[in-house]
C-alpha cells in the first residue's frame, strides 16, 4: 500500500510537471501565433513600401521624360528664335538699302526736276 501511495503521489506529481509544461507550450504557441501575425503584417507593409517606391520610381521616370522633352523644346525654340532673328536682320539690312535706294532716287528725281 505504502508502495502505491508513493506512485500516486509521483502520478500526481507528473500530472503538475505535465500540466505546467502544457500550460508553457500553450503560452508558447500564442507567442509563436503573434509573432506570425507582426510578421504578415511586417510582410504586407513592406510590400506596400515596395510598390510605392515602384510608383514613385515610375513617376520620377516619367517626370525626367517630361524634362528631357521640355530641354529639347526649349533648345528646338531657341534654334528657331535665333533663325527668326537672322531672318529678322537680314530683312531690315534689306529694307535699309531698298530705303537708301528709295532716297537716291528720289534725290536723283528732284535733281532732274530742279534742272
Amino acid at each position: 500500500e505504502k508502495c502505491l501511495t508513493e506512485k500516486v503521489e509521483e502520478l500526481k506529481l507528473e500530472t503538475l510537471k505535465l500540466k505546467k509544461d502544457a500550460a508553457t507550450a500553450r503560452s508558447a504557441g500564442a507567442q509563436v501565433k503573434e509573432l506570425e501575425r507582426q510578421l504578415a503584417l511586417f510582410k504586407a507593409e513592406a510590400a506596400t513600401q515596395q510598390m510605392q517606391r515602384h510608383e514613385h520610381e515610375k513617376d520620377r521616370q516619367a517626370l525626367n521624360a517630361r524634362v528631357l522633352s521640355a530641354e529639347q523644346t526649349a533648345k528646338d525654340s531657341t534654334s528657331k528664335l535665333d533663325a527668326a532673328e537672322g531672318k529678322i536682320r537680314t530683312l531690315e539690312a534689306e529694307t535699309t538699302a531698298l530705303n537708301v535706294k528709295i532716297s537716291e532716287h528720289d534725290r536723283a528725281n528732284r535733281d532732274q526736276k530742279d534742272q
